[in-house]
């Protein structure tokens, strides 16, 4: 719908008593319409404002889905109401880990091995946050940048050109 959503860190801190300093942090996702009007703000820092890594923000279903660094997923309707916030059972996101959503409304998580030499592939099922078997992908995709495809699994690309690759 031409709308854009992104995550805004907002940090604040009282010094009227220096011995007591009080800092805030608040990190909060954000709609804007396709003519840059504010749509909705949603709080999302969490019981003790604690670090939120936005690793990826997704449509998915009409929906927004954010999912963060500590493999959580964070459901919102389109006027940002929380639907849900739900940790995905057997994430690895330390490996380079990314999700991302192919044409056809699969979810994929893409991991590498700890040497970086492997590449791996699982869908990932966004409504009950559960991961299907771990896939290695032959060849060295270590060196390509692996994104949804049209018509196509994934595109990939690299300093040599685009590709397509269908699992």
């Amino acid at each position: 719908d031409g709308s854009v959503v992104g995550i805004n860190e907002n940090w604040s801190e009282d010094l009227s008593d220096p011995e007591n300093p009080i800092y805030e942090t608040k990190y909060l996702l954000m709609k804007w319409d396709d003519n840059g009007a504010l749509k909705w703000s949603v709080d999302i820092s969490g019981d003790n404002g604690e670090y939120i890594y936005a690793q990826k923000i997704l449509q998915y279903k009409g929906n927004t889905v954010l999912v963060t660094g500590d493999s959580e997923i964070l459901t919102f309707d389109n006027d940002g109401k929380e639907l849900s916030r739900n940790k995905i059972t057997g994430a690895d996101m330390n490996n380079g880990g990314q999700i991302i959503v192919r044409e056809d409304g699969k979810a994929m998580q893409i991991t590498y091995n700890n040497e970086y030499t492997k590449v791996y592939v699982s869908e990932l099922d966004l409504d009950s946050c559960q991961l299907k078997e771990k896939v290695e992908l032959p060849g060295n995709l270590t060196n390509y940048g692996l994104y949804p495809g049209k018509n196509t699994d994934f595109i990939l690309n690299s300093s040599t050109g685009i590709y397509t690759y269908n699992i």
